[in-house]
């Protein structure tokens, strides 16, 4: 097998080279930026808040005094009983544990409004997450 055959099927390493990028032309540049920012924008959605409704929840677990450390299942248990949480959870569509733990996990080392989701550990019955102040 010669060499050229070889780097050819390495398709994955593709670096970009002034020719495909169209350096000479700018408005294909600007294209392309623009394209990469929305792409960068896409993989970044998936860690951090989706919407103001997602932020509004780290917020509300702390006006609502939601006893620290919890498990997905506390805090829905916990939201029974304060009003707050429970209206930031209906409002992220949030009916069950899984859907909590995965809206936790997707907040956690995000700071949103100075707070910031932290797994905490993990028990039996689940992770244990908390909210803590940054600054």
């Amino acid at each position: 097998m010669n060499s050229v055959a070889h780097a050819d099927r390495g398709q994955g390493n593709h670096r970009p080279t002034s020719r495909s990028l169209n350096v000479g032309q700018p408005d294909s540049l600007v294209s392309r930026i623009e394209a990469l920012e929305r792409r960068l924008a896409a993989l970044e959605s998936k860690f951090g808040p989706r919407d103001d409704q997602e932020a509004a929840i780290v917020a509300a677990i702390v006006d609502s005094q939601c006893p620290m450390p919890f498990t997905a299942k506390q805090l829905l248990a916990h939201a029974a009983i304060a009003p707050v949480l429970h209206e930031a959870l209906l409002a992220c569509d949030v009916t069950n544990a899984i859907e909590a733990g995965l809206l936790l996990r997707r907040l956690t080392a995000i700071s949103v409004a100075g707070l910031q989701v932290e797994r905490a550990g993990a028990i039996r019955a689940g992770i244990l997450w908390r909210v803590v102040v940054r600054g």
